[in-house]
């Protein structure tokens, strides 16, 4: 019974990582499931007031607005550039603590013990 706890599909055993990088796998996987939902639906609503849109004037300073997707690309740009500098961040202030982590011994699996008659 520990060994089928302790190892995945392939008998590789589990550890913290293993454990936490299954998990982030299942929030991205949820978060495109909703992601796709929300899709689905923006894209009906947008198809729905289509007619109406069209006849809409243009917005005075329409040409001073940057294209949205030039916003998501700045925007997500800077992200990225924060991101980086975070990590960098981290991996100096990891280097200074006086931790040592050692690796666990991998788990044994157990056989049960057979009942004296």
């Amino acid at each position: 019974m520990l060994a089928i706890i302790s190892t995945d599909e392939e008998g590789n055993p589990f550890t913290t990582l293993t454990t936490v990088t299954a998990f982030e796998d299942d929030v991205l996987g949820a978060l495109s499931t909703v992601e796709d939902a929300v899709l689905r639906s923006v894209r009906y609503v947008v198809t729905s007031v289509e007619p109406v849109t069209k006849l809409m004037a243009e917005p005075r300073f329409g040409d001073q607005v940057p294209v949205p997707a030039d916003i998501v690309d700045h925007t997500f740009a800077f992200v990225d550039k924060l991101v980086a500098n975070q990590r960098e961040f981290v991996l100096k202030l990891v280097e200074l603590l006086p931790l040592k982590v050692e690796t666990p011994a991998p788990m044994v699996r157990s056989t049960p013990k057979a009942r004296a008659t």
